[in-house]
């Protein structure tokens, strides 16, 4: 990979990162979740992931403090991969704010994804500012 190209997926990293940045403005408070349920499901899973794994589960399967003293198997059903990463970004990155985690996983997801999608559509259409554009849209 020549210089030029290194450079070139640099710059679009960086572009992508601002972006997907500005998309998670709203949530620039790390103490403070939104008046919506889906932010503290999502927060609380990512507690019980981190639990889970180092109980030693991987990949995750059961929650541990499930009421009843079950071991309720939430993430056989509901995206075990993902619970996985957000759980240990918040074991070993952040281990005093699960939501910081749970932003950082999202603002990876959606880097890389943008990123993703301007590849393929530089790869059908070879104009790099359609494909900054298109992808760029992806975010908003």
């Amino acid at each position: 990979m020549s210089v030029n190209r290194k450079l070139h997926a640099l710059l679009i990293f960086i572009f992508f990162a601002l972006l997907a940045t500005t998309r998670l403005s709203s949530l620039s408070s790390n103490i403070d979740l939104p008046n919506v349920v889906d932010y503290a499901d999502h927060v609380s899973l990512i507690v019980h992931a981190k639990n889970a794994l180092a109980e030693g589960q991987f990949p995750i399967r059961t929650v541990l403090r499930a009421p009843q003293n079950w071991q309720y198997p939430i993430f056989q059903f509901y995206s075990p991969l993902t619970f996985t990463l957000a759980g240990a970004v918040y074991r070993w990155i952040t281990p005093n704010n699960p939501f910081i985690a749970f932003k950082l996983c999202i603002w990876f997801a959606l880097t890389l994804g943008a990123i993703y999608f301007y590849r393929v559509i530089y790869e059908r259409v070879p104009l790099r500012p359609v494909a900054l554009l298109a992808s760029s849209a992806s975010l908003l």
